[in-house]
């Protein structure tokens, strides 16, 4: 009896061991600076990060998985955006203050039904949506205190200044694009 539990035991390590994987990630940093029109410098930073997984003891490769996440800073003015996997498309400059629009992938939760079996179970599909925000500065004694935000706005927030102010399409690698719907 105790053998077939001893022989059990190993078996079983034996089979973890060769399924366990490790991983290894490798992350890229691209910066890109811009001078608008209007005069506005902004630095871009995109980065990209890869991580493969590999089996311990067989070095079999499992996988990749790719992610990436945008920040961006308007020098002089100090207005700092760290959207995550978020990717900036276009920037409106008005006479108080910065708007924004970007794309983002959002998992969208929905429950199909099996009009067989009478089940059904949560599902996801993703969607790319736009995001508008605005730049909030209510920082005051050269900029030493108070806050800066940024705050998520509705579309018509952001097409009703278009008008008011001066927009630049702002540098990316286009991983996330809007499909026409007409």
């Amino acid at each position: 009896m105790k053998k077939r539990w001893i022989i059990i035991v190993v078996c079983v390590l034996g089979i973890s061991l060769c399924t366990q994987c490790t991983s290894h990630t490798t992350a890229q940093i691209d910066k890109q600076r811009t001078v608008f029109p209007n005069g506005k410098r902004m630095l871009v930073e995109k980065t990209n990060k890869k991580t493969s997984q590999y089996g311990i003891i067989t070095k079999h490769h499992y996988g990749d998985t790719h992610s990436y996440s945008y920040t961006f800073t308007i020098e002089k003015d100090d207005v700092n955006w760290d959207g995550g996997t978020r990717e900036p498309k276009e920037i409106l400059f008005t006479q108080d203050t910065v708007y924004l629009k970007s794309l983002t992938k959002k998992a969208i939760p929905f429950q199909p039904k099996d009009t067989i079996l009478h089940t059904s179970a949560v599902e996801r599909h993703y969607e790319i949506q736009e995001v508008f925000e605005k730049f909030v500065d209510e920082r005051y004694f050269f900029q030493w205190f108070g806050d800066a935000y940024w705050v998520t706005i509705p579309k018509f927030g952001y097409t009703m200044n278009m008008k008011k102010g001066e927009f630049y399409e702002i540098p990316n690698d286009k991983e996330l694009t809007l499909e026409n719907k007409y």
